[in-house]
């Protein structure tokens, strides 16, 4: 475990303040936290504070978030805090099995080579900071918890259209191009004519697209807020994401969109939409649009390796695909088959690395966590939350996202247990107050 003087400050910080609110039972102190670390602490940025950068291989170097929901998990069991919420007992018969099943899997399979990042902020830590949310959060809290995101996703959007115009990230530059490849490439690119792909607090441009789609779908599901300032609002946003040069979160931002507004029987803008798009895309040379906006490799070549790794993925050993090749393994095993970069789409990757057994488990994990289906009256709040989700896990197929050591997984796991308790809530308000076996204390 790495440490450091200014690493033991901030634990120290974590400690106290995590003691103070949860001693008070202020949960939404706690969480609240934990969103501003989300959003403001960049995985890859850990080294200032721990010396070491954070893929630094042979070093457990976890993120900032990470050791602040293992110090709040640990406080909340010292007090012995009686949960605002039930959760059902298969959230944590999951949460063991697939703890267990990994770790005897990876040790069988690599040794004590096994240990990576991954361990805590990809798979353990999440699913606490989930449990955390579900069991202490109540729906008011909830509905703060989404504004708190929604602020801290703004600000990282104004200062993305900032850096697109300024060039180089605004706070982490000069840390970034000593010590992260993906930063150095992005960066050494811009002197050859292509724009600067937007960082801003949220590390690789790829994740800050993800949390401006979250944060769009938030806004456009939204009806308290005043529309002109919604508008102001949303167009901050897709200039953010446009400034990641996403080509996927791009698509993926035109599918919510039309799908929102057809969900809403918004017809009549969605046909302006539409035909706007149609006048655009037959007026004006695309291939000049692509090459001058979006261009940062070879046409079409980001497309062609995600179907190659397609291939690649169905040719490898089943020996391989059952019990994978471990997280530190993964690019050199897949040297061995010709393929020079990562396979690119996250759920590929997480079963090359952990197996489909362990892959399995982790899907049932996250099925636990959502709890029942929802069978009450339609809620816009749960909608809501349902189309981010629905997003997140389309996005994440477009990328290596969850899969790289990073905090993404918190933003999934985060979306899912705060739909658990909307949702839990709801049901319990419908059914009288009568828990149906699986929520609720209050």
């Amino acid at each position: 475990m790495v440490i450091s003087f200014k690493l033991v400050l901030i634990l120290v910080f974590f400690i106290l303040y995590n003691f103070i609110f949860i001693s008070h039972n202020k949960w939404y102190n706690v969480i609240g936290l934990m969103i501003i670390l989300l959003t403001f602490a960049p995985a890859d940025a850990v080294g200032i504070v721990s010396n070491i950068s954070y893929n630094t291989s042979g070093y457990l170097n976890v993120s900032l978030l990470c050791y602040d929901v293992l110090i709040a998990f640990f406080i909340s069991l010292i007090f012995k805090r009686k949960p605002i919420n039930h959760i059902d007992k298969r959230v944590y018969l999951s949460f063991v099995v697939f703890f267990l099943v990994m770790f005897i899997i990876r040790i069988c399979a690599n040794g004590i080579g096994f240990l990576s990042n991954k361990i805590f902020d990809n798979f353990l830590t999440p699913i606490l900071f989930a449990i955390i949310v579900i069991r202490y959060l109540t729906i008011e809290d909830v509905k703060k918890i989404l504004n708190l995101f929604l602020i801290c996703v703004m600000i990282n959007s104004i200062l993305a259209t900032f850096e697109y115009f300024y060039g180089k990230s605004l706070f982490f530059h000069n840390y970034y191009i000593e010590n992260i490849s993906w930063y150095q490439n992005i960066y050494n690119s811009t002197v050859y004519g292509i724009k600067f792909r937007s960082t801003s607090f949220l590390g690789h441009p790829l994740i800050n697209a993800t949390y401006y789609l979250s944060a769009t779908l938030l806004l456009l599901y939204n009806d308290k807020i005043h529309f002109i300032k919604k508008f102001i609002l949303l167009l901050i946003l897709l200039f953010a994401i446009f400034s990641t040069n996403s080509r996927a979160a791009l698509l993926i931002t035109i599918i919510s969109i039309s799908y929102y507004l057809f969900k809403n029987k918004k017809y009549i803008l969605l046909f302006i939409l539409m035909s706007i798009g149609l006048i655009l895309f037959f007026s004006i040379d695309m291939s000049e649009i692509y090459s001058s906006v979006f261009a940062r490799d070879s046409s079409g070549s980001s497309m062609n390796v995600r179907f190659e790794a397609i291939k690649k993925f169905l040719k490898l050993p089943y020996t391989s695909i059952l019990f994978g090749v471990g997280f530190n393994n993964s690019s050199a095993y897949l040297r061995n088959f010709g393929f020079q970069t990562n396979l690119e789409i996250s759920y590929f990757i997480i079963i090359l690395e952990n197996g489909i057994f362990v892959f399995t488990l982790w899907l049932i994990m996250l099925m636990t966590l959502f709890g029942k289906k929802y069978r009450g009256k339609s809620n816009k709040l749960i909608t809501t939350l349902k189309s981010v989700i629905i997003m997140l896990l389309m996005i994440f197929a477009t990328y290596n996202s969850i899969a790289d050591p990073g905090t993404l997984n918190y933003l999934l796991f985060g979306f899912i247990a705060l739909y658990n308790v909307v949702k839990s809530t709801y049901t319990y308000k419908e059914n009288g107050g009568k828990t149906n076996g699986y929520h609720l204390a209050y």
